[in-house]
């Protein structure tokens, strides 16, 4: 089969401890279950907006929320797993801190990939083929004469 890469990213609220200096104080006397819970999504996408947006008003600003990826390279013969994490305070957190996790896996798994497979970055782009740096190919050269 061809070689392929799926990713799948996930993001996670931390529940409040039912007691303890890190609940606020308006939740102390009668914590509403809806706010200390924790709440864990498999998707990103708006619904992520919506229960920052709900919650960063009741939470304290340091409640951490988590953005996990986990990406898989199959080739029909090799399986290569590669994690990323982004932990974020609430009051700092969105959907773009996305791309961070998702960095830290494609970094990862690039890694591997290149060590294992004996892969080269852009190998082109090191190789002048004699005119002075500039890499010129077939089309170039037809629409040139």
């Amino acid at each position: 089969g061809l070689p392929c890469i799926a990713s799948r990213t996930s993001f996670e609220i931390e529940p409040i401890p039912p007691s303890g200096e890190r609940m606020p104080k308006h939740l102390q006397q009668k914590p509403n279950p809806k706010v200390t819970s924790g709440y864990r999504f498999n998707d990103i996408g708006p619904h992520v907006e919506r229960m920052i947006s709900a919650l960063k008003p009741v939470s304290e600003m340091s409640r951490v929320t988590r953005f996990h990826t986990c990406l898989c390279y199959y080739d029909g013969e090799m399986e290569v797993y590669e994690y990323g994490t982004c932990d974020c305070d609430i009051y700092y957190s969105n959907v773009d801190r996305t791309f961070i996790n998702v960095s830290v896996a494609l970094d990862g798994m690039l890694k591997i990939l290149r060590m294992t497979l004996g892969l080269e970055w852009m190998k082109w782009m090191n190789e002048d083929g004699g005119n002075g740096g500039r890499v010129l190919g077939p089309g170039t050269r037809g629409l040139r004469d």
